[in-house]
């Protein structure tokens, strides 16, 4: 069953990831008022309470037989929540890094660099080079 629901996650994220940015729906869209005919003709708010009960009693009879397997489980999502954590702080600076303005000068230093002039970088390179003699 979990090897089910991260199939899913990981195909949602896939899909997430290839959709343009801004789509959406129409809200007066067709899909729309077939997604609001549906969760009205069905119960969806009993039927998702009555799915989520069904797996805490799996789970926890699931737990109950395995202990060990539950607890690396648990282990596992402690870590995969620390992973994911790092990957969104490195997307959201990426995204900042890709935000911002750029020089369109090709030898022109990072923002980040030190300013120096030429006269300055070749004195500290002869400097440096004349202490290795």
């Amino acid at each position: 069953m979990l090897r089910n629901v991260l199939r899913a996650v990981f195909w949602t994220a896939v899909t997430a990831a290839f959709v343009p940015a801004g789509f959406s729906a129409a809200p007066d869209g067709a899909f729309a008022r077939e997604t609001r005919e549906l969760i009205i003709a069905t119960d969806a708010v009993t039927a998702s309470e009555d799915l989520t009960r069904q797996a805490g009693q799996h789970t926890r009879s699931f737990c109950h037989d395995q202990a060990e397997a539950c607890a690396v489980g648990q282990q596992l999502a402690s870590f995969s929540s620390v992973v994911m954590g790092v990957v969104g702080d490195r997307a959201q600076q990426w995204a900042q890094d890709q935000a911002a303005p750029r020089s369109t000068d090709p030898l022109a230093l990072p923002p980040e660099a030190p300013a120096q002039s030429l006269d300055a970088l070749l004195a500290d390179v002869t400097r440096e080079t004349s202490d290795l003699r």
